[in-house]
């Protein structure tokens, strides 16, 4: 054979290999005013246990170093998950804002031998501006392998943002997606405790619970949503799981974006800016489409414990099986904080368009939201070492 040829032949192997290794890409598909600047894989260096989860974050120039902080955060290494669990052990309520909320305790996590698997994350990250994307890039590109920027200039509406970029091809590989706000503090979350739970509950969409920055800041408009003080409180299935931060299983996100897509009406409003109901109407269709139950209004105060609640022994793993894939679950004791930068601009005009999806919702798909209340509350059983009621240690 050809000298020559040979070389070729070796030059383009090689070229494909190093294609395929490395991280920087351009998307040629994107609109216009729309380009990735930089993406990157995980290593699939062995065969053990995993979740890998894709965030996705709009983010505006107040949130940038918020989101650099997160994706720079280790999560694994930086804290001991368990290092609070004297703290429940030694009451029922357990204030938050007293420590770290990184290590906040709770019963599962601190009384089961559940092992979870390892947790691997891609971040893909919709810039508001080209200077928030290179504020980013320039912070994440030479240190942090596993992240996406992309600008989206002009294109503001985040939910836009998920349907346009987050499908099936981007979504490969993945168990689940988490959309998440830009002024969530994901450094602020018990890593550990909640993907513990998102692993036993299987939940078809799910969110942790919202705290604020202090104990009078703003966390959530729904109370249902709010972190609850009684630590026996563990979790709850709700007829909704906020815009700000909701958790899907793959298969669940693909349903509700294909929905979307073929329903003109509801696709045109949401490019106007609404999103009123959305987050309630998900919640719909995973309790009647993907688990064929019927919706009806939940009651129950979530903030109550009560011995008519669904009791789970964190000592047997097996008692959490009839709360398995239930189709919205907020985790109550895996706090995450909110620090509501407001860069949402509530115009005349997004108020009105809003509205308008309300409608639509309602009307077509007969949902209805009860921001207060529960369909049922998961609690754990009472333990006889705990003493008091109380404790801001």
């Amino acid at each position: 054979m050809n000298k020559r040829v040979v070389v070729g032949i070796l030059s383009y192997i090689i070229f494909i290999y190093w294609c395929t290794t490395h991280t920087t890409t351009i998307n040629t598909s994107a609109t216009n005013n729309t380009s990735i600047i930089s993406s990157a894989t995980l290593s699939k260096d062995d065969n053990s246990p995993r979740i890998r989860v894709l965030i996705a974050r709009a983010v505006g120039p107040s949130e940038a170093q918020n989101v650099i902080d997160d994706v720079q955060h280790n999560f694994i290494n930086t804290h001991n998950s368990k290092s609070q669990c004297n703290r429940i052990q030694q009451a029922n309520e357990i204030d938050p804002f007293a420590n770290n909320t990184e290590a906040f305790p709770n019963h599962i996590l601190c009384e089961s031998n559940f092992v979870l698997p390892q947790v691997e994350v891609e971040h893909l990250i919709f810039a508001r501006n080209s200077d928030v994307a290179k504020q980013i890039n320039n912070a994440c590109n030479s240190s942090i392998s596993n992240v996406e920027v992309i600008d989206v200039t002009g294109d503001s509406i985040k939910v836009m943002n998920w349907i346009n970029y987050v499908d099936e091809d981007r979504l490969i590989g993945f168990d689940y997606v988490w959309l998440v706000d830009g002024d969530i503090l994901i450094r602020s979350l018990n890593w550990i405790a909640f993907w513990q739970q998102i692993t036993l509950f299987k939940p078809k969409i799910s969110q942790p619970s919202i705290i604020g920055t202090t104990k009078d800041g703003y966390s959530s408009w729904h109370p249902v949503l709010r972190h609850q003080a009684d630590s026996r409180i563990v979790a709850a299935e709700t007829a909704l799981i906020e815009l700000m931060v909701p958790l899907f299983t793959v298969d669940t996100w693909l349903g509700i974006r294909q929905i979307i897509l073929s329903l003109p009406i509801l696709l045109e409003r949401i490019k106007a800016g609404g999103t009123n109901y959305i987050d309630g109407w998900w919640c719909h269709y995973a309790k009647t489409s993907l688990l064929e139950e019927h919706q009806q209004s939940p009651t129950q105060d979530p903030s109550v414990y009560k011995p008519t609640n669904h009791l789970i022994d964190p000592k047997n793993i097996s008692s959490i099986t009839p709360l398995m894939e239930r189709s919205c679950v907020i985790l109550y004791q895996t706090p995450v904080v909110h620090s509501n930068k407001k860069t949402l601009k509530k115009t005349f005009q997004f108020r009105q368009t809003t509205k308008m999806v309300e409608k639509y919702l309602v009307k077509n798909f007969n949902v209805a939201i009860f921001g207060g209340r529960a369909y049922e509350a998961f609690a754990t059983v009472p333990r006889n070492n705990i003493t008091s009621t109380k404790t801001n240690i």
